[in-house]
């Protein structure tokens, strides 16, 4: 699933970065509910990963009359998807690019360099700071 956070008049970078880590913790936190039902009903459990990116897409309904999509694309799109990847690579539940991490008022830790597929030059990946 692809969320965007549109930047606009109303909702520039910073709260727009916010918004989006915030809806990425959100998830991960009514997603640990459902797999406890999941668990307690012997289905097992659920995980999923979020990846977290700021950059320029196209967006907007692809395709002919009787089969019109509303789709996002670009090299960001590109991006967000190999980083989301890097999620269960990592076991990591959030990672953002360093783009959101410098919007961020709260802690964040880098978790290194890494080379995702189809992108150029490493990036370097963080998550949010672990507390105690």
């Amino acid at each position: 699933m692809l969320a965007v956070f549109r930047i606009s008049d109303q909702r520039g970078a910073l709260k727009a970065s916010v918004q989006a880590v915030q809806a990425g913790h959100d998830a991960q936190s009514r997603l640990a509910v459902l797999s406890q039902k999941c668990v307690e009903e012997g289905i097992g459990p659920l995980h999923v990963g979020v990846a977290v990116h700021l950059g320029d897409v196209v967006y907007g309904n692809i395709g002919a009359k009787t089969r019109l999509d509303f789709t996002v694309m670009g090299s960001n799109v590109n991006l967000l998807a190999r980083l989301q990847t890097l999620t269960a690579t990592l076991g990591e539940p959030l990672l953002i690019t360093a783009d959101i991490a410098a919007h961020l008022d709260s802690p964040t830790e880098s978790i290194g360099e890494h080379q995702l597929k189809g992108i150029e030059h490493p990036l370097e990946i963080f998550r949010p700071a672990q507390t105690t």
